[in-house]
């Protein structure tokens, strides 16, 4: 039981520590470029 926990625990780690790496950028583009602005779709212009 143990393994199988520790083995799941690995990738869930390295999703949180790679989301808040993520959301760190994120933050540090608005910052600094102001508005952050997401591509737009083609096909809604």
């Amino acid at each position: 039981m143990k393994e199988k926990f520790v083995r799941l625990t690995k990738p869930l780690l390295l999703a949180c520590m790679a989301l808040t790496y993520w959301v760190t950028i994120d933050i540090a583009s608005l910052l600094f470029f102001g508005e952050y602005e997401y591509p737009k779709n083609p096909n809604e212009q």
